[in-house]
C-alpha cells in the first residue's frame, strides 16, 4: 500500500491550515460548480452589490438624486436599486441622476465595480467553457487490425 493511503483505502495526509475563503479556492469552485448554482451565486452577488451601492446612495443624500426628466419628486428606495442594478451591468441609468459631490463618488465606484466585477464574470465565463473534459465512452467492442506494417487497436 501506498505511504498516501491507509489500509482502509483512505488518506492518511490531513489538510491543515487549509483556507476554504482563499481567492483560489473561490475561483476553482466557481470555476467548477454546476451552472445553476454559477448563476445563482452570480445573480445573487449582483443583487447584493446593487442593495449595497443603493444604500449608501440612501445613507449619504437621496435628496440629490434627480430624475433625467426634470422632475423634481422624492426618489425612492427601489428607483435607486434600479439605478443601481442599471449602473453595475454596464448598460448605464435610467431615470435617475446624481447629483452633488458626494452621490457622484459613489457613482464612481460603483461604475468602477461594474468595470471589475464584469471583468470577473467575462474571465469565469471563459474558464467555464474552455475548461477541457474527457468525454469518453467505453465500448464492449474491441478490434485489432493490421495497420502500417503492424497492428493496431482500434476503439470504436
Amino acid at each position: 500500500m501506498s505511504k498516501l493511503f491507509n489500509a482502509d483505502g483512505s488518506f492518511r495526509v490531513k489538510r491543515i491550515g487549509l483556507n476554504h475563503f482563499a481567492l483560489s479556492e473561490i475561483y476553482h469552485t466557481l470555476g467548477t460548480q454546476s451552472w445553476t448554482r454559477f448563476f445563482f451565486v452570480v445573480s445573487l452577488t449582483y443583487v447584493l452589490i446593487a442593495l449595497l451601492f443603493t444604500t449608501a446612495y440612501w445613507v449619504v443624500d437621496p435628496r440629490n438624486m434627480v430624475g433625467l426628466i426634470g422632475e423634481n419628486k422624492a426618489v425612492t428606495f427601489f428607483e435607486l436599486f434600479l439605478y443601481s442594478a442599471q449602473t453595475l451591468s454596464t448598460v448605464g441609468s435610467a431615470g435617475v441622476a446624481p447629483v452633488g459631490i458626494p452621490n457622484n463618488l459613489i457613482a464612481t465606484a460603483e461604475s468602477m465595480t461594474a468595470l471589475l466585477c464584469m471583468a470577473v464574470i467575462t474571465g469565469l465565463l471563459y474558464v467555464r467553457f474552455s475548461r477541457p473534459g474527457a468525454n469518453i465512452v467505453y465500448s464492449k467492442n474491441l478490434l485489432v487490425s493490421p495497420y502500417k506494417q503492424g497492428e493496431a487497436l482500434m476503439i470504436r
